[in-house]
């Protein structure tokens, strides 16, 4: 499943974190806000480093997810490999 992290996601995750947050922070803030748009009915969503949970079902962390700071897309699945190919492809993706 492809996920979009868009400027909604950075600027509202922006207006909840305090000024002297870290960049990571953001990003991953507006990576859980992506994932709450696409997993409505989901009760606990977790992004961090050590990778993505969604109600107890683990998923590689992308390499975008910590790397980007404007809108970007990135493959939410459990094969390490899609998650890599998607995220060599992601470079070369321009979010409009």
């Amino acid at each position: 499943m492809l996920i979009r992290v868009t400027q909604a996601d950075f600027d509202q995750a922006a207006e909840v974190l305090p000024s002297e947050a870290f960049p990571s922070m953001h990003q991953e803030f507006a990576a859980n806000f992506a994932l709450r748009r696409a997993f409505p009915s989901a009760a606990v969503i977790r992004v961090d480093r050590s990778g993505i949970e969604i109600d107890g079902k683990r998923f590689h962390r992308p390499w975008m997810l910590h790397k980007r700071h404007r809108p970007y897309r990135f493959k939410l699945s459990r094969s390490r490999l899609w998650v890599r190919i998607h995220d060599l492809m992601g470079v070369f993706y321009r979010e409009g």
